[in-house]
């Protein structure tokens, strides 16, 4: 199980460039929160009280998020008759925040439960430069760069994972003698549905690994002078793989 015990983020302007108000979007984190159990931290009394607990149900017809009581009666019936409640979790490193009205209390099957409403928004608090994303593994994302000390020719790197800042990649050794801090200019990618990215990469490290009985190279390379363009292009690529994962659990 998950637990997050992280204070809840407060209300600014930076909070809401996390915001998620699409509707699909909100119930599959939501349920990713259930069927990973993730511990979530409820605060109220201004944040003063808290009490950990977990989704139990994500009842869209009925538009309740159920969640289970704690075993301290005194700060059940405190939750209870809270005015709001202010949820705190962590899915996949990711904090997860969302904030509803007042509670019901639930009885199912001899358990103490409560539900609230649904949020019609909550925020996704990730730093995208440093979250990266798993890339397609049946039609692979490829990374076309100039292979040093020779002219005029280019190698193909199989891009593992990619965000805003780098990327993840391997390498036949016979393609490319990759060393850190190794500057490669001139790449491109072509993401799928948005266009051809042109980069410049620096490798930071290198690691030999074996797959199927050949060697690879695995390189962790980040970004170099990132224009603007090529950022929103990046960000684009990154939340479309991130939604369709979401949509796949």
């Amino acid at each position: 199980m998950i637990h997050s015990n992280a204070a809840p983020e407060t209300d600014s302007e930076s909070l809401y460039r996390f915001e998620v108000r699409a509707r699909p979007e909100v119930l599959a984190l939501l349920r990713a929160l259930r069927d990973k159990r993730a511990l979530i931290t409820a605060y109220f009394d201004a944040g003063t009280q808290f009490l950990v607990t977990s989704i139990i149900d994500v009842q869209q017809d009925f538009e309740d998020l159920v969640l289970g009581l704690g075993k301290d009666l005194a700060l059940n019936r405190r939750l209870l008759g809270a005015s709001n409640i202010v949820f705190v979790g962590n899915l996949d490193n990711v904090k997860i925040q969302f904030e509803t009205g007042r509670a019901e209390p639930l009885r199912s099957g001899g358990e103490q439960e409560f539900r609230v409403r649904i949020p019609e928004v909550l925020f996704r608090l990730q730093r995208r430069d440093h979250f990266r994303v798993p890339t397609p593994v049946v039609r692979p994302l490829v990374c076309s760069a100039p292979a040093p000390g020779r002219e005029n020719t280019r190698v193909e790197l199989t891009v593992l994972d990619i965000s805003a800042g780098g990327i993840g990649a391997s390498v036949d050794p016979a393609q490319l003698d990759a060393q850190g801090g190794q500057i490669l200019k001139d790449c491109r990618m072509e993401l799928p549905q948005i266009g051809t990215l042109e980069v410049t990469i620096e490798i930071r490290h290198v690691r030999e690994f074996t797959r199927a009985g050949r060697r690879r190279l695995r390189l962790g390379c980040r970004f170099v002078a990132l224009s603007g363009s090529a950022a929103a292009m990046l960000q684009r690529y990154v939340t479309r793989q991130e939604r369709e994962s979401l949509a796949r659990r």
